[in-house]
């Protein structure tokens, strides 16, 4: 059991790690279309997807957000966020590890880690159920 919480806990830090040195925008990011809705269109990095034995999918998750929610939020100059989520297949749950915020001029934010992680089930319907779909097949 003490073997699983160390492997547990030295994956988590090597995903840290990858969030925190890691340019989301780098070459090789292969952007596949996933969703639309109000907020804008959705998008999964196929390139970069990780899947562990314990049945967990990493995915980086993009959002382009329309000008109708820019407006309606007062986001001004905000173009997309860039979140790193890891998926639990066999729960059906999922967490957010890190987000960053582009802006119109492409200048980045501090990306946000989110520690400790919190998992949250996902809901039928939603960006995160589509993703679930996606992956957990």
């Amino acid at each position: 059991m003490e073997n699983k919480l160390k492997i547990k806990s030295l994956a988590f830090a090597m995903v840290v790690g990858l969030v925190l040195f890691s340019d989301t925008e780098i070459c090789g990011a292969d952007w596949r279309f996933l969703q639309k809705n109000f907020q804008g269109d959705f998008f999964y990095d196929a390139e970069r997807i990780t899947r562990s034995s314990g049945n967990t999918v990493g995915i980086w998750l993009k959002i382009i957000y329309s000008e109708k929610f820019i407006k309606e939020e007062g986001f001004d100059d905000l173009k997309q966020t860039i979140g790193l989520w890891e998926i639990d297949c066999k729960d059906k749950k999922a967490c957010l590890l890190s987000t960053s915020h582009y802006a119109k001029e492409e200048e980045i934010s501090s990306p946000q880690v989110w520690l400790p992680p919190e998992w949250k089930s996902i809901a039928p319907d939603t960006i995160m159920d589509a993703l679930y779909q996606e992956l957990c097949k």
